[in-house]
């Protein structure tokens, strides 16, 4: 479980730099920021999620 956490906070960046989703022509720092918006995203569902975890584990 922590390999999995870790891994999706370390590379989600990195993989949305590569692909280059947000198709700004910018320099490396607008890059940059884009990848980091969009890892912020992500990583916001993720605590959704373990916070939905923590509410189920006791109800089931």
């Amino acid at each position: 479980m922590d390999i999995a956490t870790y891994g999706v906070g370390l590379f989600t960046p990195i993989i949305l730099g590569a692909i280059a989703i947000s198709g700004e022509a910018g320099g490396v720092i607008t890059r940059d920021m884009a990848a980091a918006r969009g890892s912020a995203a992500i990583d916001l569902f993720l605590l959704f999620g373990f916070l939905l975890g923590i509410w189920a584990v006791p109800r089931f």
